[in-house]
């Protein structure tokens, strides 16, 4: 498994002095992207073949928020193809070796020129040096269907919000979110399903589940849901 330690900051905790979830998304972010670009496979080498991977959905296993302070291990290794899809794990220790947190990727490789999904060819995966070479997909969990949605705010797309491939990071859906978990007094799971991309200037429509058992939160542009993020 490839790894990086890192030392968690004041800036990215909450008031509690507690890692904030958009930055525990944020690292799973940094290292994937060190990893792949440690194997020779990073943004470059897909945009030269007009390809870029797209996060479809992530679940998260939380047993412990690292604290402000905390010196903690990030890792990640990419998992296995099925399809048109990849997988990768991702695992979150502490300075003694605890597990603090994991989480599993799944990811659609598309063209970004002809806006169609691709299988990746055999160059493509032998670059990502699987640690399981057959086609297996790794269970992720389905999301509820919600049924009534109440809307919390409205969020005009900015700037600072987008990534190098110009839509909202993966890890700013979260950050839209988490101002209204107060009500959640520990976040154990969570699961987010990626459907469409946002862009600079879009509104966006925050929803949550009318259910009070229920914390799950949807981002609209219009009528067209975005992303689904639920937490337990």
């Amino acid at each position: 498994m490839y790894s990086k330690k890192y030392k968690i900051s004041k800036a990215e905790c909450n008031q509690n002095h507690t890692l904030t979830i958009s930055n525990l998304f944020n690292y799973l972010q940094d290292i994937m992207s060190r990893n792949v670009n440690y194997l020779g496979a990073g943004s470059e080498y897909h945009h030269q073949r007009n390809l870029a991977w797209v996060f479809v959905d992530y679940e998260v296993n939380i047993i412990n928020l690292p604290k402000q302070g905390d010196i903690i291990n990030v890792g990640t290794i990419p998992f296995s193809f099925k399809r048109f899809y990849a997988f990768r794990k991702y695992e979150i220790t502490d300075n003694e070796g605890n597990i603090l947190v994991t989480a599993i990727g799944k990811f659609v490789l598309i063209n970004f020129i002809t806006k169609e999904i691709v299988s990746p060819s055999s160059e493509v995966i032998e670059q990502f040096k699987m640690l399981n070479k057959d086609q297996l997909a790794l269970k992720i969990s389905k999301q509820e269907k919600v049924d009534e949605l109440l809307l919390v705010k409205e969020i005009v797309v900015k700037e600072k919000d987008i990534d190098e491939n110009n839509h909202v990071n993966n890890a700013v859906y979260l950050e839209y979110v988490e101002d209204d978990l107060h009500n959640i007094e520990t976040i154990n799971h969570i699961r987010v399903t990626y459907k469409k991309e946002a862009v600079l200037g879009d509104l966006l429509h925050i929803f949550k589940s009318v259910d009070p058992k229920s914390n799950i939160y949807v981002i609209k542009r219009k009528e067209e849901v975005l992303t689904q993020i639920s937490f337990a």
